[in-house]
């Protein structure tokens, strides 16, 4: 029985199976948890002073995010187009820690929100940060008061907002906190 099953012509197979099996565990296995000791602490935020808020929404079976910046204020806001965002942080102990990204993943196109109005997108996620492990998040997406500048350069944000989620085995959740 033994020579049947590991002998002759049955080895490559055999070879070919495990091959497979091992390929399907690693592709299935969660992503590692991220060491606080490899992340640079993130910036404290301070809140922008006035009546903008950024909103998340969990999509397409909770595999995506969608985003929603409101202005109720009577000023228009710059900011960038799907898929930019100022940073992606995780807390890890306690603390929040920025995630480095990859280069070009949040390029985006500048757009305005007047007052009263309202922008909903997709950040694109995987492609700058791939699987994220679980844990809790928070998109920080930069604002500039084009209502004050005029025509000045943009240079720095006028004020960082952010929104936090979770991820639980792949999906992702609005986080209520």
């Amino acid at each position: 029985m033994r020579k049947k099953l590991f002998g002759g012509n049955n080895l490559p197979a055999i070879i070919l199976a495990a091959a497979v099996l091992a390929y399907v565990w690693f592709l299935s296995r969660p992503p590692e948890p991220f060491d606080p000791a490899e992340l640079t602490p993130a910036e404290t935020l301070e809140t922008y002073p006035s009546q903008v808020s950024l909103s998340c929404q969990p999509i397409r079976s909770s595999t995506a995010l969608s985003l929603t910046f409101e202005n109720h204020t009577d000023r228009t806001f710059y900011h960038g187009d799907s898929p930019d965002y100022e940073r992606l942080d995780v807390e890890l102990e306690g603390r929040w820690y920025t995630i480095p990204n990859k280069p070009y993943s949040t390029a985006g196109v500048g757009r305005e929100t007047g007052p009263g109005a309202s922008f909903t997108y997709e950040p694109l996620l995987d492609e700058g940060y791939g699987d994220l492990p679980d844990g809790r998040y928070r998109i920080c997406f930069g604002i500039w008061d084009v209502t004050s500048r005029g025509d000045a350069p943009l240079g720095e944000p006028d004020g960082i907002i952010s929104v936090c989620f979770t991820v639980e085995q792949g999906k992702f959740a609005a986080d209520p906190g």
